[in-house]
C-alpha cells in the first residue's frame, strides 16, 4: 500500500533531510540520490534503479507515475506546496513537479561487469576512460554523447576523487544516460591488467609533443581513449597505461577544445570505423 504524507513546512526534519541530498558527502552517506523531472526518472526506472521515495507538488500525482506508485507497495509519497518543491529542485518554475529519490547501486570493481565486458573486449569494443573530469556538467555531457555514439563502456578512475556519477548536473546534462550507459568506477592498476589481456589499444587525449592526430589511431581494433581533467590533462600515472598520445587537429587561435566537446570527436570517429567493420 502507498504511504501518503503530506509537508507543509521547510522546518519539517524530513524535508530537511531531503535537500541534503544536493550534497556529495550526503548522498555517498546515504547511498541515494535525487532525480527531477519525467524524462530523467523514467530513464532511471527503465535502467532498473530502485525507487526509495517520491516528492512532488499539487493534488494528486501525475497520470504517467500512478502505475509505478501501484507497483511499489511500500513507496513512501510526499506531497508539497509549490513554495517548497521549488527550494527541492534545480529547474525552477518547471510544470514537471516530481522528485524521486532513488538508491545508488553497489556494483564496483570489473568483476561485477565481466559477463557484460568479455564478450564486447574482443569485438571492436570502444571504451572511454575518465581521468579526473572536474566539471559535473562535462561528465553528464560525455555520457549522454557516449550513449549516442554507442560506446560500449565508460571507466571512471577510482583514484580520481572528483567523480560524483549521480550529482543533480550529471543526472541533467546526460539526460539520464548516466543511468542507461555501462559507468564502471574501476581502479587503475585493475583496469591496466583487464586492458591488457584483452590487447585493447589504449590512447589518451593529450597536447604533448609526441601527440599525433586522432585521425591516425587503430580504430580497426578493441580502443580504449582517456580524457583527463580539464585543466591538467590525464594524471601521470593514467600517461604510463595509455602512453599513446592523440590530439584533435585546430584550426583556429584555441588550442584544444572543451573535453566534452572532444569526447563527442573521438567517440564518432570510432563510430566510423565500427561501422567499416561491420
Amino acid at each position: 500500500m502507498v504511504k501518503l504524507a503530506d509537508i507543509c513546512s521547510r522546518q519539517n526534519d524530513k524535508f530537511k533531510e531531503v535537500q541534503k541530498l544536493a550534497a556529495a558527502k550526503y548522498r555517498k552517506k546515504k547511498m541515494q540520490f535525487g532525480v527531477e523531472g519525467r524524462r530523467e526518472i523514467e530513464r532511471a526506472l527503465a535502467a532498473g534503479m530502485v525507487m526509495a521515495e517520491l516528492w512532488f507538488a499539487g493534488e494528486s500525482l501525475p497520470v504517467w507515475l500512478e502505475e509505478v506508485v501501484v507497483d511499489s507497495f511500500s513507496l513512501q509519497c510526499y506531497r508539497i506546496p509549490h513554495h517548497l518543491f521549488e527550494k527541492l529542485v534545480m529547474r525552477k518554475g518547471s510544470a514537471d513537479t516530481v522528485y524521486a529519490v532513488f538508491h545508488c547501486p553497489t556494483k564496483e570493481g570489473l568483476d561485477s561487469l565481466k559477463p557484460l565486458l568479455e564478450p564486447l573486449a574482443t569485438s571492436h569494443a570502444r571504451f572511454l576512460v575518465l581521468d579526473g573530469v572536474e566539471k559535473p556538467g562535462n561528465l553528464g555531457a560525455i555520457l549522454r554523447t557516449a550513449d549516442a555514439a554507442g560506446v560500449d563502456a565508460v571507466f571512471v578512475l577510482t583514484e580520481d576523487t572528483v567523480h560524483d556519477l549521480y550529482h543533480p548536473h550529471v543526472i541533467r546534462a546526460s539526460l539520464g544516460a548516466v543511468f542507461s550507459q555501462c559507468v564502471l568506477p574501476v581502479g587503475l592498476r585493475e583496469l591496466r591488467t583487464w586492458l591488457g589481456r584483452h590487447q585493447v589499444a589504449c590512447y589518451r587525449a593529450d597536447l604533448c609533443a609526441s601527440s599525433v592526430s586522432y585521425v591516425h589511431a587503430q580504430y580497426d581494433r578493441s580502443i580504449a581513449l582517456l580524457l583527463g581533467s580539464e585543466a591538467f590533462g590525464p594524471s601521470a600515472a593514467a600517461q604510463e597505461v595509455f602512453q599513446d598520445a592523440l590530439h584533435i587537429d585546430m584550426c583556429g587561435i584555441g588550442d584544444s577544445l572543451n573535453v566534452s566537446a572532444a569526447a563527442a570527436v573521438f567517440c564518432y570517429k570510432m563510430l566510423e570505423f565500427k561501422h567499416k567493420s561491420t
